[in-house]
């Protein structure tokens, strides 16, 4: 009888991957890539801020405290999504969005909760650091890095990054086709009352739910009783329509275990 690893080892050395497909990202997760996703552009592409706050020039506010708060006027609003309209110039600031384009002049955003903010201006009362809270070009991925690499399992992080990064679709290696066949001509459904000498068939279920934990797509699965003539063409089918073809029962040496037979009478070993 062959051992469990000699039969990993004969089969592993006759499989080959399936050939690769472009796949909707909707339709990609579990598949494993076939290809290097990688940014075409900088991310971020421009500088932006990573906070609420205002943009400022760091030097004018080199002698801000508490106690003597320096006054900046707020010049512009900047909204995440639209560029700023004014370089930040002394004795000014732009309130800004987190993820808004830091503007021309400024080279730090100081969080609104640091600052008081009057009709007169608004009033900064510590010193900040150049490129504090900003994100800066090209920061978080740099052009032309690979973010997804071949023979990556797509998961919803995966397909999220590859959407962020301008695909809406993916080379993958297609899902493997398997069938299980249950055989005993004592099997019934499990929602069938068992008559004496039944039994409900647990182990296609079972198989069938394995296949497709690891990825297969399972696109039959079915019972056939202890009868040649039935097996060869359940297996004849399956053999046809898929690549991974899964057994129960009917392997031993009794009267009524066709299935070697039958699998060596197609030509399978």
């Amino acid at each position: 009888m062959t051992g469990v690893e000699e039969a990993i080892e004969l089969l592993l050395g006759q499989i080959e991957p399936g050939k690769p497909q472009a796949y909707l990202l909707e339709e990609a997760l579990g598949l494993v890539l076939a290809e290097s996703v990688c940014a075409e552009e900088q991310h971020p592409a421009d500088d932006t801020s990573a906070m609420d706050g205002y943009a400022v020039r760091s030097s004018a506010l080199v002698s801000a405290s508490e106690t003597s708060p320096v006054r900046l006027q707020q010049i512009e609003d900047i909204k995440a999504g639209s560029p700023p309209e004014r370089p930040v110039g002394i004795g000014q600031t732009s309130r800004i969005s987190t993820g808004g384009l830091v503007p021309e002049g400024a080279d730090a955003v100081v969080m609104r909760e640091d600052v008081r903010a009057e009709d007169s201006g608004v009033f900064f009362a510590g010193p900040v650091e150049p490129g504090q809270n900003i994100r800066y070009a090209g920061e978080h991925i740099r052009a032309g890095e690979e973010l997804l690499s071949p023979g990556m399992r797509l998961g919803p992080a995966e397909i999220g990054m590859a959407a962020y990064l301008g695909r809406d679709r993916v080379s993958c290696i297609p899902r493997v086709t398997a069938s299980v066949l249950s055989t005993g001509s004592e099997l019934v459904s499990s929602t069938t009352e068992v008559g004496r000498g039944q039994i409900r068939d647990s182990n296609g279920i079972s198989l069938a739910s394995a296949l497709q934990d690891i990825g297969c797509k399972v696109v039959a699965q079915q019972r056939v009783p202890d009868q040649a003539e039935l097996l060869e063409k359940a297996l004849s089918e399956a053999f046809s329509n898929s690549r991974v073809v899964l057994t129960s029962g009917g392997i031993s040496a009794g009267w009524h275990d066709l299935v070697r037979q039958q699998i060596e009478k197609l030509g399978g070993v």
